[in-house]
C-alpha cells in the first residue's frame, strides 16, 4: 500500500510520490 489515506489525528503518514 503506497497511498494511505491520512489516519486520525496524532499520526500523519505522507505518501510517497
Amino acid at each position: 500500500t503506497r497511498f494511505e489515506p491520512y489516519p486520525k489525528l496524532g499520526h500523519t503518514r505522507i505518501p510517497e510520490r
